[in-house]
């Protein structure tokens, strides 16, 4: 019984070297708050996407959220499983917050995030200010 799984270990030794499971951020997660630039108040309701690159020359939406009464919001993270090849697969992922609320103008904030990152996958942002 025991001949069998040593066998399989050995083959996926053999068959993988320097390969092993890993959890990957495939979108950064973001935390802040959005203000009214001129009085400060939060602002409930505002609309924030999260875009990344398709394509060269296209983008898309990949999430999109809205601040609470507060103009607090908080976007968490999307892990996936994957295979780390450990040989020369470190990369960044880079993908844009884009916040909208009627009545202000529109602001882009750029998130980047390491996919290999375990504990820094969400950006803090502060305070967001929106002029009118």
């Amino acid at each position: 019984m025991m001949r069998p799984r040593l066998c399989l270990l050995l083959t996926t030794l053999v068959a993988l070297p320097g390969c092993f499971p890993y959890h990957f951020t495939e979108r950064p997660g973001a935390r802040g708050r959005v203000l009214d630039a001129d009085t400060q108040e939060p602002i409930a309701g505002a609309y924030l996407t999260i875009t990344r690159a398709a394509e060269p020359g296209t983008v898309r939406a990949v999430l999109s959220a809205r601040t609470d009464a507060h103009g607090v919001f908080v976007i968490a993270p999307a892990k996936v499983w994957g295979i780390w090849v450990l040989i020369g697969d470190e990369f960044r992922l880079s993908c844009q917050l884009v916040v909208d609320a009627p009545g202000h103008r529109s602001t882009v904030r750029v998130l980047q995030a390491n996919p290999m990152a375990l504990l820094h996958d969400r950006t803090d942002y502060g305070d967001i200010l929106l002029a009118r």
